[in-house]
Protein backbone atom coordinates (compact mmCIF):
# COMPACT_ATOMS: atom_id res chain seq x y z
CA UNK A 1 0.00 0.00 0.00
CA UNK A 2 1.43 3.28 -0.93
CA UNK A 3 2.28 5.74 1.48
CA UNK A 4 0.39 9.37 1.64
CA UNK A 5 1.72 12.16 3.38
CA UNK A 6 -0.33 14.74 4.67
CA UNK A 7 0.75 18.30 2.90
CA UNK A 8 1.88 19.42 5.78
CA UNK A 9 4.16 16.74 6.47
CA UNK A 10 5.57 16.36 3.16
CA UNK A 11 6.90 20.47 3.34
CA UNK A 12 8.06 20.08 6.81
CA UNK A 13 10.26 16.54 5.83
CA UNK A 14 11.11 18.15 2.76
CA UNK A 15 12.23 21.16 4.22
CA UNK A 16 14.24 19.40 7.41
CA UNK A 17 16.15 17.09 4.43
CA UNK A 18 17.15 20.03 2.24
CA UNK A 19 18.29 22.07 5.43
CA UNK A 20 20.43 18.88 6.68
CA UNK A 21 21.84 18.87 3.36
CA UNK A 22 22.83 22.08 3.61
CA UNK A 23 24.51 22.85 7.40
CA UNK A 24 25.48 18.94 7.88
CA UNK A 25 29.01 18.91 6.84
CA UNK A 26 29.09 15.37 6.00
CA UNK A 27 27.30 15.90 2.76
CA UNK A 28 29.30 17.15 -0.11
CA UNK A 29 28.12 18.07 -3.41
CA UNK A 30 29.30 14.86 -4.69
CA UNK A 31 27.19 12.97 -1.96
CA UNK A 32 24.10 14.98 -2.32
CA UNK A 33 24.36 14.09 -5.99
CA UNK A 34 25.08 10.36 -5.32
CA UNK A 35 22.41 10.43 -2.82
CA UNK A 36 19.74 12.11 -5.41
CA UNK A 37 20.72 9.46 -8.63
CA UNK A 38 19.73 6.40 -6.12
CA UNK A 39 16.20 7.96 -5.72
CA UNK A 40 16.00 8.32 -9.10
CA UNK A 41 16.29 12.06 -9.01
CA UNK A 42 17.94 14.71 -11.10
CA UNK A 43 21.41 15.92 -9.75
CA UNK A 44 22.31 19.60 -8.93
CA UNK A 45 25.26 20.23 -10.92
CA UNK A 46 26.13 24.41 -10.58
CA UNK A 47 29.79 26.30 -9.58
CA UNK A 48 27.13 29.12 -7.90
CA UNK A 49 26.23 27.66 -4.44
CA UNK A 50 22.57 29.61 -4.86
CA UNK A 51 21.67 27.96 -8.13
CA UNK A 52 22.76 24.86 -6.71
CA UNK A 53 20.73 25.10 -4.17
CA UNK A 54 17.80 26.14 -6.30
CA UNK A 55 18.78 22.81 -7.89
CA UNK A 56 18.64 19.98 -5.39
CA UNK A 57 15.34 21.73 -4.02
CA UNK A 58 13.53 21.51 -7.33
CA UNK A 59 14.79 17.94 -7.53
CA UNK A 60 13.60 16.80 -4.09
CA UNK A 61 10.10 18.34 -4.92
CA UNK A 62 9.51 15.34 -6.91
CA UNK A 63 10.61 12.37 -4.97
CA UNK A 64 7.38 10.17 -3.68
CA UNK A 65 6.25 10.09 0.00
CA UNK A 66 7.70 6.85 0.86
CA UNK A 67 11.02 7.58 -0.87
CA UNK A 68 10.83 11.00 1.14
CA UNK A 69 10.05 8.99 4.26
CA UNK A 70 13.36 7.04 3.77
CA UNK A 71 15.16 9.54 2.78
CA UNK A 72 14.11 11.60 5.97
CA UNK A 73 15.57 8.52 8.07
CA UNK A 74 19.16 8.63 6.38
CA UNK A 75 19.68 12.33 6.04
CA UNK A 76 17.18 14.45 8.74
CA UNK A 77 17.06 11.48 11.27
CA UNK A 78 14.51 12.37 14.65
CA UNK A 79 16.37 12.64 17.86
CA UNK A 80 16.08 9.42 19.59
CA UNK A 81 16.12 9.27 23.69
CA UNK A 82 19.32 8.52 24.51
CA UNK A 83 20.32 6.20 27.07
CA UNK A 84 21.93 7.53 30.17
CA UNK A 85 23.13 6.13 33.36
CA UNK A 86 22.27 6.88 36.57
CA UNK A 87 25.27 6.12 38.06
CA UNK A 88 27.04 9.46 39.70
CA UNK A 89 29.63 11.40 36.92
CA UNK A 90 33.20 10.17 37.42
CA UNK A 91 35.67 13.07 38.98
CA UNK A 92 38.08 12.71 35.84
CA UNK A 93 35.05 14.69 34.06
CA UNK A 94 34.98 18.50 34.55
CA UNK A 95 31.84 19.97 35.22
CA UNK A 96 30.12 22.44 32.79
CA UNK A 97 31.90 21.02 29.99
CA UNK A 98 30.45 18.23 26.78
CA UNK A 99 31.74 14.81 27.91
CA UNK A 100 33.22 13.47 24.41
CA UNK A 101 35.00 9.86 24.87
CA UNK A 102 37.98 10.03 22.39
CA UNK A 103 38.37 6.15 20.63
CA UNK A 104 41.92 5.39 19.76
CA UNK A 105 45.19 3.91 19.18
CA UNK A 106 47.61 4.23 21.69
CA UNK A 107 50.53 5.02 19.08
CA UNK A 108 48.82 8.41 18.08
CA UNK A 109 48.05 9.48 22.10
CA UNK A 110 49.80 12.44 21.43
CA UNK A 111 47.73 13.73 18.61
CA UNK A 112 44.81 12.54 20.38
CA UNK A 113 45.73 14.91 23.09
CA UNK A 114 46.39 17.95 21.38
CA UNK A 115 42.85 17.30 19.66
CA UNK A 116 41.42 17.46 23.20
CA UNK A 117 43.34 20.73 23.75
CA UNK A 118 41.60 22.00 20.66
CA UNK A 119 37.80 20.63 21.89
CA UNK A 120 37.95 22.95 25.00
CA UNK A 121 38.19 25.97 23.37
CA UNK A 122 34.53 24.64 22.25
CA UNK A 123 33.43 23.68 25.63
CA UNK A 124 34.20 19.95 25.09
CA UNK A 125 36.16 18.06 26.90
CA UNK A 126 38.05 14.92 25.35
CA UNK A 127 38.74 12.07 27.36
CA UNK A 128 42.08 10.81 26.47
CA UNK A 129 42.63 7.61 28.15
CA UNK A 130 46.62 8.09 29.31
CA UNK A 131 45.95 11.21 30.53
CA UNK A 132 42.49 11.51 32.50
CA UNK A 133 42.98 8.09 34.58
CA UNK A 134 43.99 8.26 37.83
CA UNK A 135 47.12 6.31 38.68
CA UNK A 136 45.60 4.19 41.87
CA UNK A 137 42.88 2.88 39.93
CA UNK A 138 42.32 0.47 37.27
CA UNK A 139 42.81 1.96 34.16
CA UNK A 140 40.10 -1.01 32.77
CA UNK A 141 37.34 0.39 35.11
CA UNK A 142 38.27 3.71 34.78
CA UNK A 143 37.60 3.50 30.65
CA UNK A 144 34.66 1.84 31.73
CA UNK A 145 33.44 4.44 33.85
CA UNK A 146 34.42 7.11 30.69
CA UNK A 147 32.35 5.17 28.25
CA UNK A 148 29.15 4.70 30.71
CA UNK A 149 29.47 8.66 31.24
CA UNK A 150 30.29 10.06 28.27
CA UNK A 151 27.37 11.86 25.88
CA UNK A 152 29.42 11.41 22.37
CA UNK A 153 31.78 8.98 21.46
CA UNK A 154 34.59 9.86 18.85
CA UNK A 155 36.31 7.04 17.22
CA UNK A 156 39.58 8.66 15.53
CA UNK A 157 40.23 5.86 12.93
CA UNK A 158 44.44 5.20 12.26
CA UNK A 159 45.03 2.11 10.60
CA UNK A 160 45.87 0.72 13.80
CA UNK A 161 42.38 1.81 15.32
CA UNK A 162 41.17 -1.32 12.85
CA UNK A 163 43.26 -3.89 14.83
CA UNK A 164 42.77 -3.18 17.95
CA UNK A 165 40.83 -5.24 20.51
CA UNK A 166 40.49 -1.80 22.56
CA UNK A 167 38.98 0.12 20.41
CA UNK A 168 36.35 -2.35 18.68
CA UNK A 169 35.53 -3.38 22.47
CA UNK A 170 35.09 0.86 22.66
CA UNK A 171 33.10 0.86 19.53
CA UNK A 172 30.59 -1.86 20.71
CA UNK A 173 30.11 -0.25 23.88
CA UNK A 174 29.00 3.13 22.46
CA UNK A 175 26.90 1.03 19.79
CA UNK A 176 24.99 -0.75 22.70
CA UNK A 177 24.55 2.21 24.99
CA UNK A 178 23.34 4.15 21.91
CA UNK A 179 25.51 7.04 22.91
CA UNK A 180 25.85 9.04 19.18
CA UNK A 181 28.85 8.66 17.58
CA UNK A 182 31.38 9.78 14.92
CA UNK A 183 33.73 8.14 13.11
CA UNK A 184 36.72 10.48 11.40
CA UNK A 185 39.18 8.65 9.05
CA UNK A 186 42.91 9.12 9.59
CA UNK A 187 44.27 7.07 6.86
CA UNK A 188 41.99 4.02 7.87
CA UNK A 189 37.81 3.34 7.51
CA UNK A 190 36.35 1.86 10.22
CA UNK A 191 34.65 -1.70 10.42
CA UNK A 192 31.46 -2.92 11.45
CA UNK A 193 28.23 -1.13 12.10
CA UNK A 194 30.23 2.35 11.64
CA UNK A 195 31.01 1.09 8.26
CA UNK A 196 28.34 1.70 6.67
CA UNK A 197 28.66 5.51 6.67
CA UNK A 198 30.83 7.49 4.36
CA UNK A 199 32.64 9.55 7.43
CA UNK A 200 35.24 12.75 6.75
CA UNK A 201 38.88 11.56 6.41
CA UNK A 202 40.98 14.19 7.62
CA UNK A 203 44.44 12.89 6.99
CA UNK A 204 45.72 16.36 6.21
CA UNK A 205 44.00 18.38 8.61
CA UNK A 206 45.68 19.86 12.03
CA UNK A 207 44.44 18.83 15.57
CA UNK A 208 43.10 21.82 15.33
CA UNK A 209 41.32 21.27 12.61
CA UNK A 210 39.91 17.37 13.85
CA UNK A 211 38.68 19.72 17.13
CA UNK A 212 36.56 21.99 14.99
CA UNK A 213 35.13 19.31 12.58
CA UNK A 214 33.88 17.70 15.97
CA UNK A 215 32.76 20.55 17.64
CA UNK A 216 30.51 20.84 14.91
CA UNK A 217 29.56 17.50 14.71
CA UNK A 218 28.14 17.96 17.80
CA UNK A 219 26.00 21.42 17.50
CA UNK A 220 24.24 19.54 15.50
CA UNK A 221 22.59 17.97 18.37
CA UNK A 222 20.40 20.47 19.67
CA UNK A 223 20.76 19.84 23.55
CA UNK A 224 23.86 21.04 23.28
CA UNK A 225 23.70 23.81 20.42
CA UNK A 226 23.52 26.40 22.99
CA UNK A 227 26.74 25.57 24.29
CA UNK A 228 29.45 25.72 21.28
CA UNK A 229 27.62 27.90 18.80
CA UNK A 230 25.59 29.84 21.19
CA UNK A 231 27.82 30.82 23.63
CA UNK A 232 30.11 32.17 20.22
CA UNK A 233 26.68 33.81 19.26
CA UNK A 234 26.91 35.77 22.61
CA UNK A 235 30.38 36.13 22.39
CA UNK A 236 29.71 38.10 18.83
CA UNK A 237 26.90 39.80 20.37
CA UNK A 238 29.08 41.24 23.11
CA UNK A 239 32.00 42.31 21.24
CA UNK A 240 33.43 45.45 21.75
CA UNK A 241 36.04 46.20 18.95
CA UNK A 242 35.83 44.97 14.75
CA UNK A 243 39.44 42.94 16.02
CA UNK A 244 37.00 40.40 18.31
CA UNK A 245 34.33 40.46 16.39
CA UNK A 246 36.43 39.30 13.75
CA UNK A 247 38.11 36.63 15.81
CA UNK A 248 34.90 35.27 16.96
CA UNK A 249 33.22 35.13 13.71
CA UNK A 250 36.54 33.23 12.16
CA UNK A 251 35.77 30.80 14.81
CA UNK A 252 31.72 30.66 14.77
CA UNK A 253 32.13 29.81 10.02
CA UNK A 254 34.24 26.66 11.24
CA UNK A 255 31.14 25.28 12.26
CA UNK A 256 30.48 24.29 8.96
CA UNK A 257 26.69 25.01 9.77
CA UNK A 258 23.60 26.23 12.15
CA UNK A 259 20.66 25.10 13.28
CA UNK A 260 17.56 27.54 11.97
CA UNK A 261 17.50 28.94 15.69
CA UNK A 262 20.91 29.82 15.50
CA UNK A 263 20.79 31.65 12.12
CA UNK A 264 18.37 34.14 13.24
CA UNK A 265 19.92 34.49 16.09
CA UNK A 266 23.48 35.33 13.76
CA UNK A 267 20.84 37.47 11.57
CA UNK A 268 19.66 40.22 15.20
CA UNK A 269 23.78 40.09 16.17
CA UNK A 270 24.69 40.72 12.99
CA UNK A 271 22.54 44.60 12.15
CA UNK A 272 22.61 45.33 16.15
CA UNK A 273 26.23 45.30 16.92
CA UNK A 274 27.94 48.11 15.42
CA UNK A 275 31.36 45.91 15.26
CA UNK A 276 30.03 44.25 12.46
CA UNK A 277 27.61 46.03 10.64
CA UNK A 278 28.07 46.74 7.89
CA UNK A 279 31.42 47.04 6.61
CA UNK A 280 33.61 46.12 9.29
CA UNK A 281 35.66 43.22 8.99
CA UNK A 282 33.61 40.51 10.77
CA UNK A 283 31.24 41.05 7.89
CA UNK A 284 33.65 40.34 5.23
CA UNK A 285 34.19 36.91 7.21
CA UNK A 286 30.37 36.30 7.26
CA UNK A 287 29.35 36.77 3.65
CA UNK A 288 31.10 33.77 2.21
CA UNK A 289 29.70 31.95 5.28
CA UNK A 290 26.01 33.42 4.25
CA UNK A 291 26.18 32.43 0.41
CA UNK A 292 27.46 29.29 1.21
CA UNK A 293 24.44 28.49 2.68
CA UNK A 294 21.94 29.97 0.21
CA UNK A 295 21.26 32.73 2.99
CA UNK A 296 21.32 36.96 2.49
CA UNK A 297 23.27 38.80 4.53
CA UNK A 298 20.96 41.01 7.01
CA UNK A 299 20.17 44.64 6.88
CA UNK A 300 19.59 47.26 9.40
Amino acid sequence: MAVALPRTERVKLLTQVLEAFKTNPRWTDDQINLVLAEYGLEGAFEDNPNFFWHAVAGSLRMIGDEGLLELGELVAPQPQPELRSSAPIPGFWEPNLIRVFLSHSAKHKADVAAISAGLRDWGIQGFVAHEAMEVKVEWQKQIEAALRSCEFFVGLVHPEFISSQWTNQEVGWAYGRATPTFFIRLGADPKGFPASVQWPSVVSKSPNEVSDRIASWVNEHPPYSNLIAGRLLDALSAASSYIEAKEIALRLVKMGGLTADQWHRLDDVVVSNDQIYPNHVAWDVLAPFYDKHYRKMPSG
